[in-house]
């Protein structure tokens, strides 16, 4: 079984995997952003919080957001997730992880909705979070995330966590699945190999004589590669592959 431990120390291994751009990223708005926030969470009256991952600190969190997750000492540092929640919700944040990454250059139209236990008002509830992407960097790496936090309408047991992603762009709405999560690389070991030659400038023909298969093997690979990191081309796959430190 995965314990806390285990799994928190996974998910910090992918998240130092991403390489943002730093030059393409612009924070001049960031008070107008956190001021249209703020307005909405008062309106709505929903617990909001924005989250700059370049930083790894929250740059606004709504009254209401540090109002419901209070732990039971009365004060706020973060939402305590149900103990037994725990590692189905870090493994549904890292199989998110891993589709973004396959789709970064679609990111800032994903949507991801999931539902599971925390503490609030004094007891454990189920609550549904959104995390909507506000900003990318030049890469398609998301720097900037608001999640919108509710207690769920549904309060009755059992409780499955459940995440589902939404791409706002195609309207496809699916879970994620435990597949994604126990999927280890994006790219195949062949596929890394190929796409490093691609990297140093080899053409298909160099390729395949270097790797000793078919110049017909290394393209259906390439269009793989483009495929599973959502480029036009080989050169923004290459890119993509460096700044998610696949090669």
């Amino acid at each position: 079984m995965t314990s806390k431990e285990s799994i928190d120390k996974e998910y910090a291994s992918l998240s130092d995997k991403i390489r943002f751009d730093d030059e393409s990223i612009d924070r001049t708005d960031l008070a107008d952003i956190v001021t249209n926030v703020a307005r909405m969470a008062a309106l709505s009256r929903s617990a909001a919080a924005v989250y700059d991952s370049t930083r790894l600190e929250h740059i606004y969190e709504s009254p209401a957001h540090k109002d419901r997750f209070k732990g039971e000492d009365g004060t706020y540092s973060e939402i305590i997730i149900h103990p037994e929640d725990y590692v189905a919700v870090i493994k549904n944040a890292i199989s998110a992880m891993k589709f973004v990454f396959k789709n970064n250059s679609n990111a800032i139209n994903i949507k991801l909705i999931r539902t599971y236990r925390a503490f609030v008002y004094g007891k454990f509830r189920n609550i549904t979070e959104e995390f909507i992407p506000l900003k990318t960097d030049a890469r398609g790496n998301i720097w900037l995330l608001l999640s919108i936090t509710n207690i769920s309408v549904n309060q009755t047991p059992p409780v499955n966590v459940r995440s589902t992603i939404i791409d706002n762009a195609s309207g496809d709405v699916f879970s994620l699945s435990d597949e994604m999560y126990a999927s280890k690389s994006i790219l195949s070991a062949r596929e890394t190999e190929i796409l490093k030659l691609v990297a140093q400038g080899k053409l298909s023909k160099e390729i395949a004589d270097i790797l000793q298969i078919s110049i017909a093997t290394v393209n259906t690979h390439r269009q793989n590669i483009l495929q599973h990191l959502n480029a036009d081309n080989s050169m923004e796959a290459v890119s993509h592959a460096h700044s998610l430190w696949l090669i």
